[in-house]
């Protein structure tokens, strides 16, 4: 059953939360603010949002996902988001994102290409085993 057709102007694509004491959570959204995934299903996944990686009391790499306004921004653009997200996961590896990995290669003026990309190539080049725990990130 197509469940998109039965539910009158897509309303299964997003809510707001009127009565959250937390509500709005993540500033720097510009259309209606959507709660549907106020635990977003991509945390334990690699995703193109911005976090950054705090290392919690028993030294595991953790995400902070507070910067991130996509599973928010709007209705229809976070569903968009989300979908897109689900298609290919692949469970997050504890590195930074693209974008947390091209800023710090702009502060340290290396070209884009020379950041590690997490791949097996990048690693054997830069002599890492991928056994080691991620490092903390300075911001």
């Amino acid at each position: 059953m197509n469940t998109e057709s039965t539910l009158p102007a897509n309303g299964f694509k997003g809510m707001t939360n009127e009565r959250c004491p937390y509500l709005p959570c993540h500033p720097g959204v510009r259309r209606e603010f959507n709660c549907l995934f106020c635990y977003c299903p991509l945390y334990a996944y690699q995703c193109i949002g911005p976090y950054k990686i705090f290392i919690d009391k028993h030294g595991t790499a953790r995400k902070d996902c507070s910067a991130c306004t996509l599973p928010h921004d709007g209705y229809e653009g976070s569903w968009k988001f989300i979908q897109h997200g689900m298609q290919k996961l692949v469970l997050w590896d504890g590195k930074p994102s693209r974008a947390e990995q091209r800023k710090a290669a702009a502060r340290e003026g290396l070209p884009e290409n020379d950041t590690a990309s997490g791949s097996p190539e990048s690693d054997a080049a830069s002599g890492s085993t991928g056994d080691t725990p991620p490092k903390p990130l300075l911001s």
